[in-house]
């Protein structure tokens, strides 16, 4: 049986029909039951959002473009992500397919993509984009719940017009080197970036 006959015998097995998606530019297979084709392709994938291969992540299933070949999601970079930021679910996509430059700012920490980064989490209704940064929660030490990346508009109009206050350290934030505040969403508590930093030092020991 050759390649494609293979890819289509895994895709009859998934049960599921090809998605069609902004993540890219033709649409994906979903191979739920891929033994088959991932023998054909040695048994081993990168997922092009993430970087990470098969064998690292653990996982047989996984969203694949037969046409490009090469081109293959992992499902927890492909399903959709909420974040506390937003009311809507954010779906994966490629940039270029919904901006006509391809260019985006995160609404959260208001920082323009690089050249190379081609995928945000993207609600179409609001047209709110995230960034992989602030999109993945942050565990401390100094809280009990993870934090996440937040618009310091939003902490602001908890605290004051102007200033919000870090919970760790006590000191009141308001230059723009301090305006990606880290925030829990249940409990209102804030970290400054450089308590993150320190966090980030300790983890590092």
């Amino acid at each position: 049986m050759n390649k494609l006959g293979l890819i289509l015998q895994a895709w009859k097995n998934s049960f599921r029909s090809p998605q069609n998606t902004l993540v890219h530019r033709h649409r994906l297979l979903y191979t739920g039951t891929n033994a088959l084709l991932s023998k054909n392709q040695n048994g081993i994938w990168k997922c092009v959002v993430c970087k990470s291969t098969s064998d690292t992540l653990n996982q047989t299933s996984f969203y694949h473009c037969v046409i490009c070949n090469n081109f293959d999601i992992c499902c927890d970079c492909f399903k959709p992500k909420r974040h506390p930021g937003h009311t809507h679910e954010l779906k994966l996509v490629n940039t270029s397919l919904v901006y006509a430059q391809g260019h985006w700012t995160c609404n959260i920490c208001g920082n323009e993509s690089r050249w190379y980064e081609k995928f945000a989490h993207h609600c179409a209704e609001c047209e709110f984009d995230v960034c992989p940064d602030c999109l993945h929660p942050f565990p401390s030490p100094f809280h009990a719940h993870p934090l996440y990346k937040a618009n310091s508009q939003d902490v602001c109009s908890l605290f004051s017009d102007q200033f919000w206050k870090c919970d760790n350290c006590g000191s009141l934030q308001s230059n723009v080197a301090d305006n990606k505040p880290w925030h829990c969403p249940a409990c209102k508590y804030n970290l400054c970036h450089s308590c993150i930093k320190i966090n980030r030092s300790v983890k590092a020991l």
